[in-house]
């Protein structure tokens, strides 16, 4: 596919606007969408001063004359018309411009900053927020969730993964976290000792029901908020299918080891079931088809858990892995469950793998990255895993810029740093053609493209 660009004998003899002079460079400006990105701005390269092209006539003839079609990102001379030397006035033309997906990252598609061929973009910078606790992405929505700097403050948030439609999906919450999206719905845990909920958000029509610090209140859905349960002592994460919502129940702080819990409940709400009971500080889930997986951190170091059970239930839950230090996020791919193991005193962190078929009792996991600071959060999909590394602070609490986004294929064991310079990336979300992040200090949400 083409786009325009219309080439303008310049002057014009009557501009209904003018500049002093063309910018040596002005980079056109793309707004990404999906696979595809529209052409919305101009460009122009070298040359004196001239007016702007803006559709008055020279010589009588109309400027639309000299509008021509071209391959995208290509950069054609004057062609021998007075100043400046090339124009890249590219039309708004309401066309939309296949981007490949390895096309690498360049001023033409990435709206944020290229760095080492992926595009990375801040979509939405901190604001009004506290840290950022989880992330999940689903047809082209970003929602993230921040705990804010009161009880009460805590707020969910979407955005598109373009950077438009801003809005307030939750407001006033306590501490959200554990997002989960199926189908048009949206489902979280807000964290209270004993009076946490498992919320469901389902978007209507009408203007947004709530308006954020900076949110566009002119569109955008009704959220209708309704509690899938309640009551609930520490609820830590929620994962989703097209049937159920599944949780993790810590238990109340003030009880003894062995108060958790692992429940299932209808989307929409209805009976409560409880998959797994007595069980010590579950803090993360996952899903398959077949199971339910979570992380349990145990009462000292090394005695957290990895376990699953089926999610039609069973009478007890395997042991995948057993004697980790404080195991925390979890993602599952395919054959393998994957976590971080946080650091604790004379250790570091690490990013753990192993077999989704593992026997009662546990074997042995595989360390697929060892030495790590910290981890911010964990991802995969059908060929890579992926995991944050948080910046560290500096004597004064100055930020260092030393957090790491990374990969490793789920077929391999080569890890790869995919951009660096970040300050505390934590939560991470994965979809077909990008990583997504939340920091966990400021709250602000950052793409990578290619993931």
């Amino acid at each position: 596919m083409t786009f325009q660009r219309a080439f303008f004998p310049g002057p014009p003899r009557a501009p209904r606007r003018r500049l002093t002079a063309w910018p040596q460079f002005v980079f056109a400006t793309v707004v990404l969408g999906g696979a595809t990105s529209q052409i919305i701005q101009v460009a122009a390269c070298g040359g004196a001063a001239a007016a702007a092209p803006d559709g008055g006539t020279e010589g009588g003839a109309d400027d639309s004359a000299n509008i021509i079609s071209g391959d995208l990102g290509e950069l054609v001379d004057s062609g021998g018309f007075d100043a400046p030397d090339a124009y890249l006035i590219i039309a708004d033309t309401g066309v939309d411009v296949p981007v490949p997906p390895d096309a690498g990252c360049s001023f033409m598609s990435c709206p944020g900053q290229c760095v080492a061929e992926r595009c990375v973009f801040v979509l939405k910078s901190s604001g009004n927020y506290g840290g950022g606790t989880s992330i999940a992405v689903s047809n082209g929505t970003v929602f993230w969730s921040v705990s804010g700097t009161t009880p009460g403050a805590g707020d969910v948030y979407g955005i598109a993964a373009n950077g438009a439609n801003y809005a307030v999906w939750g407001a006033g919450q306590d501490n959200p976290t554990g997002l989960a999206v199926s189908g048009s719905s949206l489902y979280w845990a807000d964290e209270s000792p004993t009076a946490g909920t498992i919320v469901e958000a389902t978007p209507g029509t009408g203007l947004l029901r709530d308006a954020g610090p900076d949110a566009d209140a002119s569109s955008g859905p009704v959220i209708k908020l309704s509690n899938i349960a309640s009551s609930q002592a520490s609820p830590s994460a929620v994962a989703v299918d097209d049937t159920n919502v599944y949780w993790t129940v810590m238990g109340p702080p003030s009880a003894t080891a062995g108060t958790g819990f692992v429940l299932s409940a209808p989307l929409g709400g209805g009976e409560v079931v409880t998959l797994a009971s007595a069980l010590y500080a579950p803090i993360s889930i996952a899903v398959d088809s077949t199971y339910a997986y979570w992380a349990e951190n145990g009462t000292t170091s090394s005695s957290g858990l990895i376990r699953r059970i089926p999610k039609a239930g069973a009478s007890h839950p395997t042991i995948l892995a057993s004697q980790l230090n404080y195991p925390s996020s979890i993602a599952v791919s395919g054959t393998h469950v994957y976590w971080a193991e946080l650091a604790s005193q004379n250790s570091t962190s690490a990013v753990m793998g192993i077999s989704t078929d593992g026997p009662d009792g546990g074997v042995p996991p595989v360390v697929i990255q060892g030495g790590l600071v910290l981890v911010g959060g964990i991802a995969a999909d059908s060929t890579n895993v992926y995991w944050t590394t948080p910046g560290l602070f500096v004597d004064g609490g100055a930020d260092q810029n030393n957090g790491l986004v990374m990969t490793v294929p789920i077929e391999g064991n080569v890890v790869t740093t995919l951009t660096t310079g970040l300050n505390h990336p934590g939560a991470i979300a994965v979809d077909d053609t990008s990583l997504y992040w939340v920091d966990s200090i400021l709250g602000s949400v950052t793409s990578l493209t290619p993931k």
